[in-house]
């Protein structure tokens, strides 16, 4: 049974840790893919923390202790998943996570460093305020599913996301469950953790469908692809060190760790190898240089090639949410080419017309990046100002800006090399006169004004 469930903990770690790896390197560290990956990775540290525990008991006190960070932060990451995914600015929400969840968080891990009130970490046993995490636990899980709860009743079940909404709030409902088991303390952590190794997992598969969907992304494809150099890459590197330690017969503290140690430099570096290819380029070419931008430009077209549904849909025949959805990501990718080039609509016909037989993903990203721009274009009041504040000016405002000029509006300081004059008064306009929450809207509206433009040019042509 022991050696069930050390298998089992060695399991969870290696693929949580996969999965928080395939999220980051499909959301470019999108804020919800960080706050997914915070949860895996958190729960991956807990699994190594109880399989530490467990294999050496005192021996491993101090990085029990240490350790310890990793308890705190999952239901603070599940709390900003379901703040990231409410509809709207939640900008209240944002705030009382940052100055509040947070420093509790903080409080309790701090709390367990310093003391065995809260655990004790030779015995891993709870300590006599152990019962203050588990107040925390099961209050911000039971608010996190309360949020994605409302999320899903929000979302049309015709909408593509309605599904991975549906799967996330059963993931939060679960694990609420598992919190609720840790209050009355009369299931070990090791138990309660146990129990939702597959719901976390499950959280990470929601997210990289969210992922998926919200872009108009296929995800089989990619993920079986990386699932299985990763799995490669464990037998390769693993088995081998596995034989001889075997073959030693001996296992210590720093055995352990260096297994550790090696399944996360496979279970990240093989899914961040793109991120980490990007970070070398960074050191050994010159910044913009043909060289960097060609490796930068090839890396893309491998992931869009993947990446790209089996059966694409026409763009017309989209379902309207769908569409709706799909032109706001691509204004919101319009600075990031890597990002525009991955989107469903560089395949409209209204773009196509404009290349070469011979055009990749780039280049039909640079076409929609220019079609997105006339676009917005079109919403600027006929007037021979250059610039203006009233109403009439306030959909143009909340898409050029931002998307195509690429700043933002409530960045408090702005060099004179990087802005004109007419600009820098426009962001003092947003500043002092619309509230991130108005922006915010007005984006959506102008979106769907774009949407509709878009629809009517792809139909004509």
């Amino acid at each position: 049974m022991d050696t069930l469930l050390s298998i089992l903990q060695l399991s969870a770690y290696f693929i949580s840790l996969t999965l928080a790896g395939y999220l980051l390197s499909r959301g470019r560290f999108h804020p919800l893919s960080i706050a997914a990956a915070g949860v895996l990775m958190s729960y991956a540290l807990i699994q190594a923390d109880l399989f530490l525990g467990h294999e050496f008991g005192k021996q491993v006190e101090w990085l029990s202790r240490l350790l310890w960070l990793a308890y705190p932060l999952p239901v603070a990451m599940w709390a900003r998943i379901a703040i990231l995914l409410k509809p709207g600015d939640q900008l209240a929400l944002d705030r009382a996570w940052w100055t509040l969840l947070m420093p509790i968080a903080v409080v309790l891990i701090l709390g367990g460093w310093v003391g065995n009130e809260l655990m004790n970490f030779q015995t891993h046993d709870p300590g006599p305020l152990f019962w203050t995490y588990g107040v925390y636990n099961v209050g911000v899980t039971a608010t996190t599913a309360w949020l994605l709860r409302q999320n899903f009743r929000a979302t049309a079940k015709q909408d593509r996301a309605y599904r991975a909404f549906a799967v996330l709030r059963l993931a939060g409902l679960a694990y609420l469950s598992g919190m609720l088991c840790l209050l009355p303390g009369w299931f070990s952590p090791a138990f309660v953790f146990a129990i939702v190794v597959l719901d976390v997992m499950t959280l990470g598969i929601a997210a990289i469908l969210y992922d998926a969907i919200a872009e108009g992304q296929a995800v089989r494809r990619d993920l079986s692809f990386t699932m299985l150099k990763v799995v490669l890459a464990l037998i390769v590197i693993v088995t081998p060190w596995s034989i001889a330690m075997l073959s030693a017969n001996t296992w210590t503290p720093a055995l352990a760790l260096a297994l550790f140690g090696t399944l996360a430099v496979i279970s990240l570096g093989i899914p961040l190898a793109g991120q980490i290819e990007q970070l070398l380029d960074r050191l050994l070419f010159k910044p913009n240089s043909g060289d960097a931008q060609a490796r930068e430009a090839l890396r893309t077209l491998m992931l869009n090639e993947v990446r790209r549904p089996e059966t694409s849909p026409a763009i017309a025949s989209l379902d309207q949410v769908d569409f709706v959805r799909l032109t706001r990501r691509a204004l919101s990718h319009m600075q990031n080419l890597p990002r525009l080039a991955a989107s469903p609509l560089t395949d409209m016909q209204i773009v196509a017309q404009r290349l070469h037989n011979e055009a990749n993903s780039i280049h039909r990203a640079h076409e929609l990046r220019q079609v997105l721009t006339e676009c917005i274009e079109t919403l600027r009041p006929p007037s021979t100002e250059k610039f203006g504040t009233s109403d009439e000016w306030r959909f143009f405002n909340a898409l050029y800006y931002p998307y195509v000029i690429g700043v933002s509006p409530y960045k408090n300081h702005y060099g004179s090399e990087e802005v004109d004059s007419s600009t820098a008064t426009m962001l003092k306009w947003f500043q002092i006169n619309v509230p991130p929450r108005t922006l915010y809207n007005w984006q959506n509206r102008g979106a769907e004004m774009i949407a509709e433009l878009l629809l009517e040019r792809e139909n004509q042509a």
